[in-house]
C-alpha cells in the first residue's frame, strides 16, 4: 500500500509543478486577460474571470499529463518507438492545420475577405 501512495503523491506533485510553470511562465495569458479585468466594473466579475483562468489552467494541465502519460504507456509496452512519435507528430500535425485553417477563416482570408474588397470596390467604382 506505501508505494501506491508514493506513486500517486509522485503523480500530484508533477501536476502541481506543472500548474505553477503554466502560471509562472503564461505570462501572456495574463496580457491578453487585464483588458477584459481591467473593464469589469464589479470585484464578483472581476474575480469570476480568475477562477475561470485558474480553472482553465488546472484543467488544461491536467489534460497535458493524462495524454502525456498515456503516451509513456504506449510507448513503454510497444517495441517500435519510432511509431509512437509518428503517431504523435502525425496527430500533432492534423490539430496544427485545423487551428491554422480556423484562425484563418475567423479572420477572413478563406474568401470572405476577398468578397468583401471586391464588393466594396464594385460599390465604389
Amino acid at each position: 500500500m506505501p508505494s501506491i501512495v508514493a506513486a500517486l503523491g509522485l503523480v500530484f506533485t508533477r501536476i502541481g509543478v506543472a500548474i505553477m510553470l503554466k502560471l509562472m511562465l503564461g505570462g501572456d495569458d495574463f496580457v491578453f486577460l487585464a483588458p477584459f479585468m481591467a473593464r469589469a466594473r464589479q470585484w464578483r466579475l472581476k474575480l469570476g474571470m480568475g477562477a475561470k483562468y485558474l480553472i482553465s489552467v488546472v484543467f488544461l494541465t491536467l489534460l497535458a499529463c493524462a495524454i502525456a502519460e498515456s503516451i509513456n504507456v504506449a510507448a513503454d509496452r510497444m517495441t517500435d518507438a519510432s511509431l509512437v512519435d509518428k503517431i504523435i507528430s502525425s496527430v500533432a500535425a492534423s490539430l496544427l492545420i485545423m487551428y491554422a485553417t480556423y484562425m484563418a477563416w475567423e479572420e477572413g482570408w478563406c474568401g470572405q475577405k476577398e468578397k468583401s474588397i471586391i464588393q466594396k470596390a464594385t460599390m465604389y467604382g
